[in-house]
């Protein structure tokens, strides 16, 4: 009989290429305890709720809407079709009217923003680095922002690290004092959203490996030798971290400073969002909501698989 220890360490197949159809899966299902918890702290913090009544107001969520997409391409039918699908993909799964979905000269990043007129920004590095696959993980992390509610904070959490002096200087009408703890509580969430944001795409993509697979490419960034990438590897890196970082009280305090901070923007690493993913799955919670999102899906509803830039229709549900 195989260990409990020795199935955790099992590599992760390739699931059938048919996928679940999806006619959309409540936020509720699928957000990470650790968002749900910074959220709650946040919004318990003083001065919280004026703060987004004048955050609203103050005209920052337009400026940088515009600021955004003054120098992007704007994806559609017509413009970069294959892209256009992944984003019809994710939406169609998730249940999310179609957002503005723009490419941007960049690095390897995207972002979703904008509470009343939300779109996606996908920077070019990013295409560069992702395949098709991978890609359609990318976009529906974003999607899953979206479906989660989380344009609005995210906005201000944007506001506070792009327009920081601005919004130091304005306070939006509050001072300093309410403004410092609001910005930190702000930037707290936001990096403990992204784990629910990575659910939503491997709820729309069912293949845990692309989703490994699109991390692995972040936390490697653009290289000639990315190709030579090895994800089981990198999956048995993600299994050893648990075990390395709890050799000394020092590491556990490391490992837990780590999911505090990023060196490079305001995301936890890759390795930690990877970390979370497979212990989603391992969980067997992963599989129940996937399962319920299922049985909620009308039976009419046909089976989609994007292949380039056509759409297959699968009559026989799983």
């Amino acid at each position: 009989m195989a260990t409990e220890a020795s199935q955790a360490a099992a590599p992760l197949e390739r699931p059938a290429s048919i996928r679940v159809a999806l006619a959309g899966v409540s936020p509720a299902a699928f957000q990470h305890p650790r968002d749900h918890q910074a959220l709650t702290q946040l919004q318990r913090i003083r001065g919280f709720e004026t703060f987004v009544s004048r955050f609203v107001s103050s005209g920052v969520e337009r400026m940088e809407y515009t600021l955004n997409t003054a120098g992007s391409v704007r994806i559609g039918p017509g413009q970069l079709p294959r892209l256009y699908a992944r984003l019809a993909q994710a939406c169609a799964a998730l249940g999310v009217p179609e957002p503005e979905l723009y490419v941007s000269d960049g690095g390897a990043s995207s972002f979703a923003s904008g509470q009343n007129r939300p779109y996606i920004v996908l920077m070019s590095g990013l295409l560069d680095l992702l395949d098709d696959d991978e890609l359609l993980a990318a976009v529906a992390h974003d999607v899953g922002h979206i479906k989660a509610g989380h344009l609005l904070y995210k906005s201000m959490a944007s506001a506070v690290s792009f327009f920081g002096e601005i919004v130091g200087d304005l306070s939006l009408g509050l001072s300093r004092y309410l403004t410092a703890p609001l910005q930190a509580g702000l930037l707290a969430w936001d990096r403990q959203s992204e784990f629910t944001a990575d659910r939503a795409a491997l709820l729309v993509t069912q293949d845990s490996r692309v989703c490994l697979s699109w991390l692995m490419k972040l936390a490697a960034g653009g290289s000639r030798l990315t190709g030579q990438l090895n994800l089981d590897a990198f999956i048995e890196q993600v299994r050893a971290y648990d075990l390395d970082a709890d050799a000394t009280i020092g590491d556990r305090f490391y490992r837990f400073a780590a999911g505090m901070y990023q060196y490079q923007g305001s995301g936890p690493f890759a390795v930690l969002r990877a970390r979370a993913l497979l212990e989603w799955i391992e969980s067997g919670e992963y599989h129940r909501v996937l399962a319920a999102a299922a049985a909620s899906t009308p039976d009419s509803l046909p089976l989609v698989e994007y292949t380039g830039t056509t759409a297959t229709e699968i009559t026989a549900r799983p």
